[in-house]
């Protein structure tokens, strides 16, 4: 077949070394790691028509098959790589791996002061993340890789939006992202006018700086403030992403992308080349080429035409498919809740 997929997303499991205030998790053990049969045989064919694959956890950092994953693609000059990274514990194998082999490096921090990291944080260490962050930058090459640095507002953090944009601007990153959650992001904000003024000193350092913010436009909206030029007119484009990309979970299930739960297939029960060509896979490209996302994430950026109903189809579809699984997620989401 002629490859289309030039775009690899991998969960490669759940193992993780932090406990993070936001995270639905509920093991963090290494049963769940992605097997090394799926990454070196049943996608292997791949690999030598692919730009740059995405490696998640869990904590790839601390994950055997990651390693193993960075080190099996190094032959491939064509492959840059993607990574998320809490930054506790970053090796000088893995500091090697981002300056060498990385696209986009991503720190996870959710905070720029170490007592609001620490409330978040439960197994961090702020000022190690700091340091690593600062030496990726002072070490890396001018081919890169781009480095930012992510959050996901919560009540814990969403007082200080504006300085950790400001404290990791100083810091030197490419880029700043901040990260929605469909129910914690608007539980237990501060009140409308202290959100607005931290939405207006955002918008004062993006113009001030130059500097690139990621996934806070929409809500700014919230609290009246746009954060980009031409307001609320300007129509999105056909989002492209499940014609160029695939993402294979550690159980073998392939998706188009991180924002959808619709599978398409198996890696187990099909050949990679069986998936891409499969029914499922040319519906989902077919509802989208005609502007349907009811199999898309209604948060999601890149969503042109977002359903509310689409949420419910979530749920359902994952209620289906591992009951006890959604409803152990459930509580755990219901019990944070409460906390915040």
């Amino acid at each position: 077949m002629g490859y289309d997929i030039t775009s690899l997303h991998l969960y490669m499991g759940l193992q993780c070394n932090t406990r993070c205030a936001m995270c639905y998790q509920t093991d963090f053990s290494k049963k769940s790691d992605m097997p090394q049969v799926i990454y070196k045989q049943h996608l292997s064919e791949l690999y030598p028509h692919l730009q740059q694959v995405k490696i998640q956890g869990g904590e790839p950092t601390i994950m055997s098959n990651c390693a193993d994953f960075a080190k099996l693609i190094r032959p491939f000059e064509n492959i840059k790589l993607i990574i998320a990274t809490n930054g506790v514990n970053v090796s000088e194998f893995w500091m090697e791996v981002f300056s060498r082999q990385g696209k986009r490096i991503n720190f996870s921090v959710n905070a720029s002061r170490a007592s609001t990291y620490d409330g978040l944080v439960k197994y961090g260490n702020f000022d190690r993340v700091v340091k690593n962050t600062a030496a990726l930058l002072a070490r890396r090459g001018k081919d890169g890789p781009t480095v930012s640095v992510s959050s996901v507002i919560l009540p814990g953090n969403a007082g200080e939006l504006s300085h950790f944009v400001e404290f990791w601007s100083d810091v030197g990153v490419d880029f700043v992202e901040f990260l929605i959650d469909p129910l914690l992001s608007f539980n237990k904000l501060p009140e409308r006018t202290a959100m607005q003024r931290e939405m207006e000193k955002i918008k004062e350092l993006k113009e001030a700086r130059g500097l690139k913010i990621v996934g806070i436009s929409g809500f700014a909206k919230n609290f009246g403030v746009e954060l980009e030029s031409g307001g609320g007119n300007i129509e999105k484009a056909p989002c492209k992403v499940p014609f160029k990309n695939i993402l294979v979970d550690y159980n073998g299930d392939v998706l188009v992308c991180a924002n959808t739960w619709k599978v398409v297939g198996n890696t187990y029960k099909s050949s990679i080349t069986e998936i891409l060509e499969s029914p499922l896979r040319q519906e989902f490209l077919r509802k989208v080429e005609k502007n349907d996302y009811m199999w898309c994430a209604s948060w999601c950026a890149s969503n042109p035409a977002p359903k509310k109903a689409a949420i419910l189809h979530k749920y359902l579809t994952q209620f289906n498919q591992a009951p006890y699984s959604f409803l152990k997620k459930a509580v755990s989401k219901y019990k944070k809740l409460k906390m915040n």
